[in-house]
């Protein structure tokens, strides 16, 4: 605003109060002093005049103090939550990350131990079907040596396997004890599906259990001739 020399030289009141926010000396109103005819009632108005401004300025400002600082807070708010919900988010992830880590290990070990009974299985397998091969091969060659002996010699046993299935064969009464347990191996010799490693073979009549023991013994000096019925029973 630019004032004019006479405006320069009139006398003038003014009327300044303290910021409520920055507390520094603010001017709230001026007047000039013109030509008055009461001097309480000019400085009265102006007093008035001064003091509605001053109310109404401040009232200003501190509602500005306060809304700047609603918003502050808000914002700070806002940081906040948004602070919580990316660090919630960063422990679900690696929480999930964690998850997959242990789902791939337990994966790993379950394949790894799954390869493991397989080979296991396999190792089991082979060695029951090599079991029954070499046993077969010995019964085939003593079948064939006893293809030429008298009726009077022969010895044929029924032998009950531990699946109830009912196998035979000939023998001659100089084979030895060895041979019956060769022939149960040629079959297989499983209970609960799972193959049986030692066993002995039990004579209903004459009743007598054999065992490796009695390997080197004759079905003649075993008291079994001519027939006999037998079964095999698991010492596992």
């Amino acid at each position: 605003h630019q004032y004019d020399e006479n405006e320069k030289r009139k006398p003038f009141i003014c009327i300044a109060g303290i910021h409520p926010i920055s507390r520094k000396l603010v001017l709230v109103h001026r007047q000039y002093v013109g030509n008055i005819t009461s001097s309480i009632l000019f400085i009265a108005n102006i007093l008035d005049h001064g003091l509605q401004r001053w109310q109404s300025f401040k009232l200003q400002q501190i509602q500005r103090q306060e809304i700047s600082a609603s918003n502050r807070n808000l914002r700070e708010l806002q940081d906040m939550e948004y602070q919580r919900a990316l660090q919630q988010e960063t422990q679900q992830q690696q929480i999930k990350q964690s998850d997959e880590i242990n789902e791939s290990i337990i994966n790993d070990e379950i394949f790894e131990q799954q390869q493991f009974d397989e080979i296991e299985q396999n190792q089991i397998k082979q060695k029951y079907e090599n079991r029954m091969k070499n046993a077969k091969e010995k019964i085939n060659k003593l079948c064939k040596l006893n293809e030429n002996i008298s009726k009077d010699k022969l010895v044929k046993v029924a032998l009950r396997l531990p699946n109830g299935k009912r196998v035979q064969n000939i023998f001659c009464d100089e084979n030895n004890i060895e041979s019956l347990f060769d022939f149960a191996l040629c079959h297989e010799l499983i209970i609960d599906d799972k193959p049986i490693d030692e066993f002995e073979i039990v004579s209903n009549f004459p009743k007598k259990t054999f065992t490796k023991n009695d390997y080197s013994l004759t079905f003649k000096e075993c008291g079994v001739e001519h027939s006999a019925i037998m079964h095999v029973s698991s010492l596992d």
